[in-house]
């Protein structure tokens, strides 16, 4: 940003204090057109230079000392994400330590019977605390999003409620097996993306539900789109892709790509296609059973990633789901046989990494290299998952590494996660890898913990689920699976 002739900071911003008159309402303009051209520059993939110019305005507005502004400039950054992990740490770091100095400093006259003047301004700094802290554990980002989404029924706002609803999407994760809530959560995006004004009336509570198979509200694109609530259909299209995905629905699934991809071509939103592309690959690890053509499409996806600046979305995901075609049901792998990973990636392999994902990846290597000692170190060091996209496909890839091992020391804690998971694929509600279905871990767990009337319950559900994906190869895994033989006992 340019100087207006007061002090600036290294970045060249402006930090003089709030000027008064013409000049101040210069200032406060051009703050607008710099967070509008942010956004605009974010919805069309230009990630790197929105980052930038977000972080320059947020900080020239709070040297300005002017509480209003300074949350006014901060909930300005309307753009939706679907992604648990952020790509810039840091930055998001400092932005909700922004918002929450501006809560603080920010007047509160909310009563019972009023929400106060700045009702909108708090709303908007709340879903950005909820926004930048995906996946929060320590629940502040949760109860912040909750607080924002009553503030916005309270105001009657759409738009306000659709952003308020994205940031409770990013914290529906506490615990396995909640794709359904998301669901609802994307029809209700929907609903309100539908051909009404933006500004118009929201209703009370119109969360729609989220039946297994069925069309839901506005399901696909041919409803129309409020004006300026394109990107938030998008991601109502996005999220519920990425639910019934995990829901084993791939027919709604493919509704949802589609959706999303005639709106990214009609409105120029390059990034969707990234997502609907890792889909394709997802569904074709699903339901083909053919693993180099699946390794060949995943790998064609992380093309797509080239030059996003996206690395939370990128590091470490395609060696992760090149994995995972061949974890077909390594959870049936007997104490100290080596399950089918592949030795860790290296130069051979264009020096992929594991990234964020080492962790729960390394003692299958270590396993597959024959060194078994140091196999079962890793698994007791494995941490527990993040509540994330990928939450029950890492807990599985640590049930599956401590089956494999004969680590039994945590496997009842592992099943007692996985179970809420147990009609879901395991990390297909990501859009983007899967493990399949989570019953077939539950049971090969269920049986090391000598329930083997459990287990079997857990592969017959497994099939089920593998069937309603119209996955013939996990069907076919299902029921040969070898419940309860030769396995390592808790």
């Amino acid at each position: 940003m340019a100087s207006s002739g007061g002090p600036v900071s290294d970045g060249g911003t402006v930090v003089a204090p709030h000027p008064d008159g013409a000049e101040g309402t210069l200032l406060e303009e051009r703050l607008a057109a710099v967070m509008g051209l942010g956004r605009a520059l974010a919805v069309t993939g230009r990630l790197q230079e929105s980052r930038r110019l977000r972080a320059e305005a947020v900080d020239a507005a709070e040297a300005l000392g002017d509480p209003l502004l300074t949350a006014t400039v901060i909930g300005s950054f309307d753009v939706p994400a679907n992604w648990t992990t952020n790509d810039d740490p840091a930055l998001s770091e400092r932005l909700v330590a922004a918002a929450e100095r501006t809560l603080a400093a920010l007047p509160d006259d909310t009563t019972p019977a009023s929400l106060g003047r700045y009702a909108a301004e708090r709303a908007r700094l709340l879903i950005t605390i909820a926004m930048e802290r995906r996946a929060d554990p320590a629940r502040r980002a949760d109860q912040a999003a909750r607080e924002a989404e009553s503030i916005a029924r309270r105001l009657g706002d759409r738009t306000l409620l659709a952003y308020a609803l994205n940031g409770r999407a990013l914290q529906t994760f506490h615990r396995a097996g909640l794709a359904p809530e998301r669901a609802a959560i994307g029809e209700e995006l929907l609903t309100l993306a539908a051909a009404a004004p933006a500004n118009a009336t929201a209703p009370a509570n119109a969360t729609a539900p989220a039946t297994r198979g069925g069309a839901g509200v506005a399901e696909c694109a041919g409803a129309g789109v409020g004006e300026g609530m394109v990107t938030f259909a998008v991601l109502g299209h996005l999220i519920l892709l990425q639910a019934r995905a995990g829901m084993a629905d791939l027919a709604a699934a493919d509704r949802h790509a589609a959706a999303a991809d005639r709106l990214a071509e009609q409105y120029d939103l390059p990034l969707v296609g990234v997502f609907t592309t890792w889909y394709a690959a997802l569904r074709l690890a699903i339901t083909s059973g053919d693993r180099d053509a699946a390794r060949a499409a995943y790998r064609a996806a992380a093309g797509r990633l080239d030059g996003t600046s996206m690395p939370g979305v990128e590091q470490g995901l395609l060696p992760l789901a090149l994995l995972t075609l061949d974890v077909i049901d390594a959870g049936s792998v007997k104490p100290g046989q080596a399950p089918p990973i592949p030795a860790r990636p290296g130069p051979a392999q264009g020096g992929l990494e594991w990234g964020p994902y080492e962790e729960w990846v390394r003692p299958l290597v270590l396993l597959a290299e024959g060194r078994s000692e140091q196999a079962r170190e890793a698994v007791r060091a494995v941490p527990e998952s993040p509540r994330d996209l990928l939450y029950e496909l890492r807990t599985c890839l640590h049930a599956t590494a401590a089956l494999a091992t004969g680590v039994t020391d945590h496997l009842q804690d592992l099943y007692d996660r996985l179970l809420p998971a147990r009609d879901e694929l395991a990390g297909a509600g990501s859009g983007l890898v899967t493990l399949g279905p989570v019953a077939l871990y539950l049971g090969h767990l269920a049986a090391a913990l000598d329930r083997p009337d459990l287990a079997e319950e857990h592969v017959r559900q497994a099939a089920a689920v593998a069937a309603r994906a119209k996955s013939p190869h996990w069907a076919a895994t299902a029921k040969s699976a070898s419940i309860g033989k030769d396995a390592p006992t808790a």
